[in-house]
């Protein structure tokens, strides 16, 4: 691994930079990445378009990673989901301080699983979400 590979993967980019409608701009992206990327940062807001939209098009952008990179290494999608999934469809929950005046530590759970559901189902792999917090 080159001095720029390792660089690479230290980095992340926004999806605005190489998603242009609904499509991938792969002359972009070449150019973006072509040491590799460690992550692409608030992907689920790509438009707001559907789920599925954002499903064709994080697995065409790992293909890319895949299969067009030197080391082949496979980016990380990450998205803030401090109160749920915020993309088209996606389940919005009440603030950590709303949900911390209920003392109901099962109910936080439960919002955490189903962000967790609601992000993996869309290829994002690392939220951050929900916030542990005193204040």
């Amino acid at each position: 691994m080159t001095l720029e590979e390792k660089l690479a993967q230290l980095c992340g980019n926004l999806p605005f930079n190489i998603i242009r409608g609904n499509k991938v701009n792969i002359q972009e992206l070449k150019e973006i990445a072509k040491d590799g990327l460690g992550r692409i940062t608030q992907f689920s807001l790509v438009g707001l378009i559907n789920k599925t939209d954002i499903v064709h098009l994080s697995n065409e952008i790992q293909k890319f990673f895949i299969e067009e990179t030197r080391l082949g290494i496979p980016v990380v999608f990450q998205s803030e989901s401090l109160v749920g999934y915020p993309g088209k469809g996606g389940t919005i929950f009440p603030s950590m301080m709303n949900l911390a005046a209920t003392w109901n530590e099962t109910l936080a759970n439960k919002m955490a699983l189903i962000i967790g559901q609601e992000v993996k189902s869309v290829g994002i792999s690392s939220v951050m979400s929900p916030v542990l917090d005193v204040s």
